[in-house]
């Protein structure tokens, strides 16, 4: 899945994120036993920070944030990756 780090609308119950994760998961795509969920933040860099220890500790609450909602909405959890707007 991808997701734009730079947007805060992937939370709550009624976001575009959550909504595509239910829809998916009535397609019956997500493995429980072998997890095949990859979620891809693009953006990243955008992000306004000089600080690269911030930075970082940002990126990893969002991917924490991200794997809560994953594992509350279709009960796995997978990688969170962070990638640059090129």
């Amino acid at each position: 899945m991808l997701l734009k780090c730079i947007s805060f609308r992937f939370e709550g119950e009624n976001s575009g994120f959550s909504k595509a994760l239910k829809a998916a998961k009535k397609l019956g795509i997500f493995d429980r036993q072998n997890p095949n969920v990859v979620v891809v933040l693009t953006w990243a860099c955008s992000l306004p920070n000089r600080n690269a220890q911030k930075w970082k500790a940002k990126m990893e609450a969002k991917g924490q944030k991200i794997n809560s909602i994953l594992l509350k909405t279709v009960g796995v959890q997978g990688p969170v990756v962070f990638i640059g707007k090129s």
